[in-house]
């Protein structure tokens, strides 16, 4: 909007040369074949049953979630978060050579959001996560009871998941905590920078508690996370992530193409070690 660019939801408008885009969950049928970069979106699911399921029996790669990120090789480079991200998918299997260490903009300067006009301060805040519209269990009584007994005499402010729906989460929230505080839309990061402690399900928000140095509740695993955090290189992801883009439309077809194949039996290899 602001550089008054042209949009183009489904990509249908053109033929492009060049595709950036932030997931290969699914690989859309007028993407295959181009030149294209992927880029880390943000925290992935841990490597449960699902994950282990998908790649044992082929199943789609969507119904891991974000388990399985960078495992289609659809793609020419993939820009992560950090080297211990790097690290992550190179063990499952993604080939080192397709890997960026480019940090990934949105977590890549956190401590800007101590710069705010978020109304409170000194409460617990409590971000919620999409798990039952993404067919996994959630518990939200107990998780809600759980934000309470920590919160104490605190302000409890919720601050819901843009993926969830909205009206049910609402009204468990105000049956079981009637006294909190709920936010179904607007920047978490004011939200957990103003905090005293955050607690989360399964979020990226996670890593922004963690970067601004909060009491952290989570159901994630604290230290992993940190070994994982993205890099804080004062808001240059996009810069170097616009560098790989432009080395990869500069590459021949055929050269990117020989890439993907090489990549593959190494995918295979890995896969056979993982099981």
């Amino acid at each position: 909007m602001r550089h008054n660019l042209q949009v183009d939801p489904r990509g249908e408008a053109h033929s492009y040369d060049m595709v950036v885009t932030c997931s290969d969950l699914l690989i859309q049928k007028n993407i295959r074949g181009k030149r294209t970069v992927l880029v880390q979106e943000g925290i992935t699911e841990p490597e449960g049953i699902m994950y282990h399921l998908v790649k044992w029996l082929k199943l789609p790669r969507y119904l891991a979630n974000t388990s399985t990120n960078g495992l289609s090789n659809e793609y020419d480079m993939f820009c992560v978060a950090s080297e211990g991200y790097a690290e992550l998918f190179v063990r499952k299997g993604v080939p080192e050579s397709k890997i960026a260490v480019t940090g990934i903009p949105n977590f890549d300067n956190l401590k800007t959001a101590h710069n705010n006009n978020f109304q409170f301060h000194g409460h617990v805040l409590a971000a919620t996560s999409p798990l039952r519209e993404t067919f996994r269990f959630d518990d939200r009584r107990a998780f809600i009871q759980k934000c309470k007994a920590i919160a104490g005499e605190r302000t409890l402010i919720f601050k819901l998941h843009p993926l969830e729906d909205a009206e049910r989460a609402i009204r468990e929230i105000h049956e079981n905590a009637p006294n909190s505080l709920v936010f179904a839309y607007g920047d978490i990061n004011p939200m957990i920078a103003n905090a005293e402690v955050v607690i989360t399900q399964q979020s990226t928000c996670t890593y922004v508690a963690i970067a601004l140095d909060k009491e952290v509740h989570t159901n994630l695993n604290i230290e992993e996370l940190k070994q994982l955090m993205p890099l804080q290189n004062d808001g240059l992801s996009a810069e170097y992530i616009s560098r790989i883009c432009e080395r990869v439309l500069h590459t021949p077809a055929e050269v990117l193409q020989a890439k993907r194949r090489q990549a593959q039996p190494r995918l295979k290899r890995e896969q056979a070690r993982l099981y």
